[in-house]
């Protein structure tokens, strides 16, 4: 599915490389009404919901590893999702800057894991029985297809694959307009 999804985002992006990503190729098929729905579907609502799962998310886990309670749990998901607006409103290299450390920190447990696999062999009894397995397989299966929603977020920056000066995209209802 992912592979799909990303192989008609490239063919798009290819056909139309302008600044906008999905907004523009909903704007070529479908025509503005739609494409200035989507427009402000994705900035008030599912850009806000992404951002607000992941900070839910971070808070559960380090609640977990702190055995914290649910005030502090909440306080901490309101406290890195205003951090991460914050951030962004600021400016872009400050966001990127974030993304890169974020990047960073996440690769360092990872060749951890590999480094400790290559040095310790795999033992059968270091795995969970298979009566788990199905369970918790759909929960591991739809997070990793969240992960790879990535393929139509690159798209919007297409158009400045090709020129990178900073291009200026905004529409109003009937038309868009690009300088």
């Amino acid at each position: 599915m992912s592979l799909c999804g990303a192989l008609v985002a490239a063919e798009f992006s290819a056909r139309y490389p302008h600044t906008g990503g999905l907004y523009v190729y909903l704007e070529k098929i479908y025509g503005n009404e739609i494409s200035f729905l989507f427009g402000w579907m994705n900035t008030l609502i599912y850009i806000p919901a992404i951002l607000s799962a992941l900070s839910v998310l971070f808070a559960d886990q380090v609640s977990s590893m702190l055995n914290a309670n649910q005030m502090v749990h909440d306080i901490l998901a309101l406290s890195i999702l205003t951090a991460i607006v914050i951030i962004n409103v600021i400016g872009n290299k400050y966001g990127g800057a974030l993304q890169l450390l974020a990047t960073v920190l996440k690769l360092i447990p990872l060749f951890l894991i590999i480094l400790f696999g290559l040095i310790r062999p795999i033992e059968a009894e270091n795995f969970a029985s298979y009566g788990h397995f199905t369970k918790n397989f759909g929960l591991a299966v739809l997070s990793t297809l969240w992960a790879y929603d990535g393929w139509l977020s690159v798209p919007n920056v297409a158009g400045e694959m090709k020129n990178a000066k900073k291009i200026w995209f905004w529409c109003s209802y009937s038309e868009c307009y690009l300088s």
